[in-house]
């Protein structure tokens, strides 16, 4: 079994390439996510066991949530016009950001009145690696 904090700080200390050392972590997180699904009933069956949503047990504090609605609108029309208008509007703002962008004034081409824009925020760089 590897010991993520020892590899971490192998990582740190320049003995292993970091490049390597994302791929054994990334690796181990798939193992981790697959263990958890495969045992997953089998804990919440041990767990109702004990008849209290929260209680401690072998040195964890263990919580049982009930699962909540999600509502999916594709189906309903009205909504799906709607987001189609959302789109249509979100487009013609991101033109117009991207023009601001290029140092171009941004215009609504039907009325001739300077465009606001939206808000943009930028997501963390990431890194992909997969064994082959």
């Amino acid at each position: 079994m590897i010991d993520v904090s020892t590899l971490v700080q192998e990582v740190i200390d320049g003995n292993t390439d970091a490049v390597i050392g994302m791929g054994i972590l990334k690796e181990l997180k798939k193992q981790v996510e697959k263990g958890i699904t495969a045992i997953e009933a089998d804990a919440f069956a041990a767990a109702d066991k004990y008849g209290a949503k929260t209680f401690e047990h072998g040195g964890y504090e263990v919580t049982l949530r009930d699962g909540s609605k999600r509502f999916n609108f594709k189906p309903v029309q009205e909504w799906s016009k709607a987001k189609q208008s959302i789109t249509e509007i979100e487009a013609k703002y991101r033109a117009a950001w991207a023009l601001a962008d290029k140092g171009t004034k941004p215009v609504d081409a039907e009325t001739g009145e300077v465009l606001d824009l939206p808000e943009v925020t930028y997501t963390k760089a990431s890194i992909s690696v997969i064994p082959i």
